[in-house]
């Protein structure tokens, strides 16, 4: 029963079992990456994160993967043709048939491997979406630039009336009030600042992997 509920590691990574090494490292690069907690809004992230990385570690280990393709993969899809209730025992390759059937026709016609251009598309869909993260952070950075402005400006004004009319509880309070705004903005410009930045270095890297 444990072993018909083992999880599908190359379902996991996105890859065809006929996958490279190298594919299987850049495969897990770009799940990570999406799947990570601090980007993943998913309840289970952590779970789904681990899973990426002990899926990586068994097929990027030669020994590893070799045990895991004959004696738990055969299972794995055994156990999906079950489930689909499949008569034909081809049917156990199900899980095999959405990154290999298309892209073997086009095999002799493309000088890419269907691995390889299954790997930029994913890397593209990644950046698109770490670019439109970028994009959002931008325009809240814009939005504290702009708040801040306005809050200097009144605080510009209370100083102003301070040195003119002295020192008062209504205008010292006033003072902190502005202040401690303009300091929660600037927490949020440094916030947007940093997320930007590291959002630009990772769509940059998802198109190096």
């Amino acid at each position: 029963m444990e072993q018909e509920m083992s999880p599908n590691y190359y379902e996991i990574l996105g890859i065809p079992p006929t996958a490279s090494a190298g594919i299987v490292k850049r495969a897990y690069r770009v799940i990570a990456l999406a799947k990570h907690p601090d980007k993943n809004p998913s309840p289970d992230a952590t779970a789904e994160f681990q899973l990426v990385g002990i899926a990586y570690e068994t097929l990027c280990d030669a020994d590893k993967r070799q045990h895991y393709d004959t004696h738990i993969y055969p299972k794995v899809l055994m156990s999906r043709s079950r489930s689909q209730s499949s008569t034909d025992t081809a049917g156990q390759d199900a899980n095999k048939k959405g990154s290999q059937s298309q892209s073997q026709s086009k095999r002799d016609t493309n000088p890419q491997t269907p691995e390889e251009k299954l790997m930029e598309r994913m890397e593209r869909k990644l950046a698109r979406k770490i670019l439109n993260e970028a994009y959002a952070l931008n325009d809240r950075l814009k939005t504290a630039k702009a708040h801040i402005a306005s809050l200097q400006q009144q605080l510009g004004r209370i100083l102003e009336q301070r040195a003119a009319n002295g020192p008062s509880a209504d205008l010292g309070w006033r003072q902190n009030t502005v202040e401690h705004q303009i300091a929660k903005a600037q927490e949020e410009v440094m916030y947007c600042e940093s997320g930007i930045r590291l959002r630009l270095r990772a769509a940059q890297m998802s198109r190096k992997w």
